[in-house]
């Protein structure tokens, strides 16, 4: 089984496409995940641009699953798995669960910014809050309850 998952994922970035997300622009994202972003991506009354950022960071966020979740391949998330998140996202460098990292130069492997964080953060939480409202998954967790980001990683 995992073979097949691996396939799909290497085959996702191999020109299959993902309507609205041009060929490719999904590498190495769990097709689950990616049925579930399509579907909001379209569903979502946000601007272009918002929902744009959101997609990026939520692709991030499927390439994290992929990587170190690959049971938890849909948002259907336990609050295990956002706290999980929350950690990997605090951890972050630049370039990480990326599509193409040539353009990072030489910013690649340093810290992420808190306002990054804080982005990535807020992406998920309005996500996962919408397929929640929508009843795409199902309420295992409170997506309003507050979270808080680090004003700054340790050195």
């Amino acid at each position: 089984m995992f073979e097949a998952f691996a396939l799909d994922l290497v085959g996702d970035g191999l020109g299959g496409g993902v309507a609205g997300f041009g060929v490719g622009g999904l590498a190495g994202v769990p097709k689950p995940w990616v049925g579930y972003l399509q579907r909001w991506y379209d569903t979502s009354t946000l601007t272009v641009a918002v929902r744009n950022n959101i997609r990026t960071n939520m692709a991030k966020t499927g390439r994290w699953l992929a990587a170190e979740h690959p049971g938890a391949v849909d948002p259907a998330w336990t609050w295990s798995t956002c706290a999980n998140w929350g950690a990997a996202v605090d951890k972050m460098a630049v370039g990480d669960y990326v599509q193409r990292v040539d353009h990072l130069h030489g910013r690649l492997g340093g810290p992420i910014a808190p306002r990054t964080k804080s982005h990535i953060l807020m992406g998920t939480r309005s996500f996962l809050r919408d397929l929640q409202e929508w009843e795409w998954i199902p309420r295992r967790f409170d997506t309003n309850r507050p979270r808080r980001c680090p004003a700054r990683s340790p050195p």
